[in-house]
């Protein structure tokens, strides 16, 4: 677990030096993203461009984005990313089907269909899916939990939104530097990964940020 840990957060410290041994290429695990869910992530998305959105639970946004990040700005960054070709394929698990609908209805609120905006898969996306979804897409946005997680340390282009202290209010507010050192060293030093401190940018900045070709965000 890359979040909850004891050595990297408070203090946050670099991953090689929690644990040196770990290899910094998740290639060298053998870990692979099955063909099968790949050619699933394309039929579904009929090889449109999109970005791969990881919203999390009701509860997780409660605790890591709210209040300065709710319902009403992720139906907000939707909308917008739609609205420049970049369809939005919503990711999650059962858990996060309840938070997707509060997003949903905040779309409806704003004058637009949710089913024209997004392409909704959550509570339809197995890990080996999601995997796929993620290294298919232009970009990864996501609250920061495990997929978003996942998709940065692979290399592939992820933007993740994270509780910092002093911007934010949140349950959880973690230290700017774990918001980086948790990944191996040539992804920290790359340009696929940006985070975001929640409370410090607007739907409208993500956006840019996911057209500019990871333009800083920090």
């Amino acid at each position: 677990n890359l979040i909850a840990n004891a050595w990297l957060q408070p203090q946050g410290d670099l991953l090689e030096k929690w644990r040196p041994e770990l290899s910094n290429h998740f290639d060298d695990a053998g870990i692979t993203v099955p063909q099968a869910a790949c050619d699933q992530a394309i039929w579904r998305t009929k090889a449109e461009r999109y970005g791969a959105v990881y919203m999390s639970s009701l509860v997780w946004n409660r605790c890591a984005a709210q209040p300065q990040w709710t319902a009403k700005p992720w139906a907000d960054l939707c909308i917008r990313l739609n609205d420049v070709n970049l369809k939005p394929v919503i990711l999650g698990a059962e858990w996060d089907l309840e938070f997707s609908k509060s997003v949903a209805a905040e779309i409806v609120n704003m004058g637009r269909d949710p089913n024209k905006v997004w392409i909704n898969t959550a509570g339809k996306t197995p890990l080996a899916l999601a995997m796929a979804y993620m290294q298919k897409a232009e970009i990864t946005i996501g609250i920061a939990a495990g997929l978003p997680i996942l998709a940065g340390y692979m290399g592939w282009p992820t933007i993740i939104f994270w509780p910092r202290g002093g911007t934010s209010s949140t349950e959880l507010q973690w230290k700017q530097e774990f918001e980086t050192n948790w990944l191996p060293p040539h992804i920290r030093s790359g340009s696929t990964y940006h985070p975001m401190a929640i409370g410090t940018f607007t739907p409208s900045d993500v956006v840019e940020s996911a057209k500019g070709g990871m333009t800083a965000c920090v």
